[in-house]
């Protein structure tokens, strides 16, 4: 589920609103489940959700905190998660929205070792590594999208 590349801030059909319902219609129409949708998106496109008035206009409680910094919360049935780790390649980003049930994730703790203790210390010390992984269970869950942000 790829939608087409764009650039958000320029142009028709090119701003964050417009893409994140999109991306929640294709989730829809592959009959992903609606209730707990997700999306992950970089600082920029926040910005662009907070210039666009159907988010901010409806002089809603919800509205008028989002517009003074609030976490972002929900766009249409998507919770956004504002990140810095959306994956970036030049200028081009690629939000990712997904449902909950689309992927699996595993994690676990392997070679549990001691480490001598400092002669101050009383405390038992150890050492482990941080084995984890995930894995997509559903590809129709997933939707992507390689956005591009004109400046503000």
């Amino acid at each position: 589920n790829v939608l087409p590349a764009r650039t958000i801030g320029g142009g028709l059909n090119s701003n964050a609103f417009d893409l994140l319902t999109a991306m929640e219609t294709l989730l829809e129409q592959n009959d992903v489940p609606m209730n707990d949708l997700h999306v992950a998106v970089p600082p920029q496109m926040v910005g662009w959700l907070r210039l666009d008035p159907r988010y901010t206009s409806f002089n809603t409680a919800e509205a008028v905190q989002q517009m003074a910094g609030k976490n972002i919360g929900r766009v249409t049935y998507m919770t956004v998660h504002k990140t810095t780790a959306v994956p970036l390649s030049g200028t081009t980003y690629t939000i990712i929205a997904c449902s909950r049930e689309a992927m699996t994730f595993a994690e676990q703790l392997s070679r549990m070792e001691e480490v001598p203790r400092d002669k101050d210390d009383f405390n038992d010390r150890v050492r482990s590594q941080s084995v984890y992984g995930g894995k997509v269970v559903q590809p129709k869950g997933i939707v992507t999208c390689a956005v591009q942000f004109a400046a503000m």
